[in-house]
């Protein structure tokens, strides 16, 4: 059971600290809490050696070297500190317009969370002993406050900021979805994972949706077991033209000019060293042309983004297969991505 489940069901609004590598993760289907705890975020570098099934149920190692080690180049946040006076409200749809149910809505800094929760009709509240109160009840000092939405599972998880106004309100915003959990491609076939989240590759293309990942062979991949089960592990992606319809994304910088979001999962999962990523020109952009790629940073240490910040981590060209990474490893973690032409 995770915090959200536990702190929703036992209404533990008096709780104080606990790790927000657990606090602001769920399975987006558990009530939530009122309670607020330490925004640490989480994630680990790639690294470990994992086992996989060979042919006639024999288990053997899917490689014999070491595995390679990489770490996060864990870029500064703003480090900002803002007092949020009042209710944070909102209601949140998907890309289609339809209301999202147990989405998780948390209003998190670099300090501390307070954790909030979707209802039927897709309003942000609290969720304690099967009571919803709409709105997340604030009135605290943050460092980097944003509103943390999605998990990961159903819809991508992206970090948005707050309003600088009392009672913040978001009015009616999109949550970007994700294909089914079922539908997800082991990213390392015939490779087992291990407990602690660690998977070796053999290397060679994994494809979902309208996203590729070419991961090198011998590379280590790491999952975020705090997020995932083991069988919500595999590969899924979205490909959103922004320009397809009238969304509200508010945690796309509109200064950015982002035209594309691409949405990876299992989220968090590190591949150590890279992969490169083919996906669908959605965009219609021309032959030959590049693109700037940007991550949306979720997590407030071992990250690659700096926390609720979009960083540029990679260029793209279009080519006939799609729009490409020009770096063979640029990808290094699964997360939410916009893109533009550069």
């Amino acid at each position: 059971m995770t915090l959200h489940k536990l702190f929703g069901l036992m209404g533990m609004g008096a709780v104080a600290l606990v790790l927000a590598a657990a606090a602001c993760t769920s399975d987006e289907t558990g009530t939530g809490g009122s309670s607020t705890g330490t925004a640490t975020g989480s994630n680990t570098g790639g690294s470990g050696t994992g086992t996989g099934m060979g042919t006639g149920g024999m288990e053997e190692m899917c490689v014999d070297s070491a595995a390679p080690t990489c770490t996060s180049p864990d870029p500064a946040h703003e480090n900002i500190t803002q007092t949020v006076t009042g209710t944070v409200t909102g209601t949140v749809v998907d890309v289609q317009g339809n209301p999202v149910d147990q989405l998780l809505t948390d209003v998190c800094g670099t300090n501390i969370c307070l954790f909030g929760v979707t209802n039927s009709a897709g309003v942000m509240g609290v969720e304690s002993m099967g009571n919803f109160t709409a709105g997340i009840g604030t009135d605290q000092e943050f460092v980097d406050v944003r509103l943390l939405y999605g998990s990961g599972k159903r819809f991508a998880k992206m970090a948005a900021r707050l309003p600088t106004i009392a009672d913040p309100t978001f009015g009616t915003i999109n949550a970007l979805n994700l294909p089914d959990v079922a539908t997800g491609v082991d990213m390392a076939p015939n490779c087992a994972i291990a407990p602690n989240g660690t998977q070796r590759s053999q290397g060679g293309d994994v494809t979902q949706g309208d996203v590729t990942l070419s991961i090198p062979a011998d590379a280590a991949l790491k999952h975020d077991i705090v997020v995932y089960e083991e069988s919500q592990m595999g590969f899924r992606s979205t490909v959103l033209d922004l320009s397809g319809g009238t969304f509200n994304f508010p945690a796309v910088d509109p200064a950015l000019n982002l035209e594309v979001l691409v949405a990876l999962a299992p989220i968090n999962t590190t591949i150590c060293p890279g992969a490169k990523m083919t996906f669908a020109n959605t965009a219609g952009w021309a032959m030959g042309a590049e693109v700037e790629i940007f991550l949306n940073g979720t997590l407030t240490f071992n990250h690659y983004a700096p926390y609720g910040e979009w960083e540029k981590v990679a260029e793209g060209v279009v080519t006939a297969a799609g729009v490409e990474t020009k770096g063979a490893e640029d990808i290094k973690v699964l997360g939410t991505y916009g893109v533009r032409l550069k």
